[in-house]
């Protein structure tokens, strides 16, 4: 009997696009990220974009100045690779660090980097109900993982106080609602 290729090879009947990405989140925990670091190449432009992403760490460090630069691109085109082994490399891993058409880049700024502990974290937007509620609840998340027990940061939900504010004019009416507003008056009048 022959073997047949839908034996050997699982073949999903259906496929969206984000199945034909990387997702950052997913690729730079201790479990994939060899897997995500071994299937990488690097061509002259990536390294070059790793050493720019590397100049502009080693600069804030260094100058004490937060930096912030965005990376675009089409989809599909390694936005997600570039960001996981720039992950890998803020937090010394090994396998990035001998990615080898990248040795000669990273160590261009090792003396700044090198000694240097870094807390890069990882989002992504997919399935949020907002950028705030990704962000938000990714870095408690992210933080809760890395450092349990570690105090969580004061992060507020502006969701839920608008809400509670139309639910209040709901109850109050506008008039008295706005009034409470104009006078400082924040206490519920009596109703």
């Amino acid at each position: 009997m022959s073997t047949l290729l839908k034996d050997v090879i699982d073949i999903p009947t259906q496929a969206g696009a984000e199945d034909y990405v990387l997702r950052l989140s997913d690729s730079v925990g201790a479990d994939h990220v060899a897997q995500t670091l071994a299937a990488y190449v690097v061509t002259p432009d990536l390294a070059d974009s790793f050493d720019l992403a590397l100049g502009l760490v080693a600069d804030a460090v260094t100058s004490g100045v937060s930096r912030g630069a965005f990376l675009t691109g089409s989809f599909g085109s390694g936005k997600s690779h570039f960001m996981a082994v720039l992950h890998a490399i803020l937090r010394h891993d090994q396998h990035a660090r001998g990615i080898g058409d990248l040795q000669s880049v990273i160590a261009e700024h090792d003396d700044e980097l090198q000694d240097k502990k870094f807390l890069p974290l990882a989002f992504h937007l997919l399935g949020a109900e907002s950028m705030e509620a990704a962000i938000f609840s990714g870095y408690v998340r992210q933080i809760s993982e890395l450092h349990p027990g570690a105090p969580l940061p004061a992060v507020h939900r502006s969701d839920a106080i608008l809400q509670n504010a139309d639910d209040l004019r709901a109850r109050l009416g506008d008039a008295s609602f706005f009034q409470g507003l104009s006078t400082g008056d924040h206490g519920a009048p009596d109703v």
